[in-house]
C-alpha cells in the first residue's frame, strides 16, 4: 500500500511511515505534519516589546487559507512547549500583559471552528 485516507477531526497530526516486510519494519520516516482541512495557516512576524515585567506581543494574520476567528498564545519553558499555558485571547493582532520574572518561549495560533492551524514563529521572552 503507498497511500492511505482516514476521516480525522480538525487539528494538527504528525505523522510517521514504516516499511514492513517479512524481515521486520523499518525505521520511521522524519515527521509529516499535516494540518486538518480547513484550520488557518500559521500567523507570521511574531515579536514582543515592553519594559519591565509588561509583554506587548503583535502578530501578523496568517496569509491565504482558511481565515482565524481567534487566537491562541502559547507559553511554554523550554522550545516548543505549552506547559506554561494557554491563552484565547479573541480575534486580535496583539496582546498585552504582565509577566512574572522568567524566560517564556512563545507563540501564537490561529483558531476557527476547524480548530487550531499552525504556530506561529517562536520568540523567546525574558522578564
Amino acid at each position: 500500500t503507498t497511500s492511505f485516507s482516514a476521516n480525522v477531526s480538525s487539528g494538527t497530526y504528525y505523522v510517521r511511515v514504516r516499511a514492513t516486510n517479512d524481515h521486520g519494519e523499518s525505521d520511521p520516516t522524519a515527521d509529516l505534519v499535516l494540518v486538518a482541512p480547513g484550520a488557518p495557516n500559521a500567523p507570521s512576524g511574531l515579536f514582543a516589546t515592553g519594559a519591565g515585567n509588561n509583554v506587548d506581543l503583535r502578530w501578523v494574520a496568517p496569509a491565504g487559507g482558511f481565515a482565524a476567528t481567534s487566537y491562541v498564545i502559547e507559553a511554554g519553558s523550554a522550545p516548543g512547549l505549552s506547559d506554561i499555558g494557554r491563552f484565547p485571547i479573541g480575534n486580535v493582532l496583539k496582546f498585552s500583559t504582565v509577566a512574572p520574572s522568567g524566560v517564556y518561549y512563545v507563540r501564537v495560533r490561529g483558531v476557527n471552528n476547524s480548530g487550531p492551524g499552525e504556530p506561529s514563529n517562536e520568540i523567546i521572552v525574558r522578564r
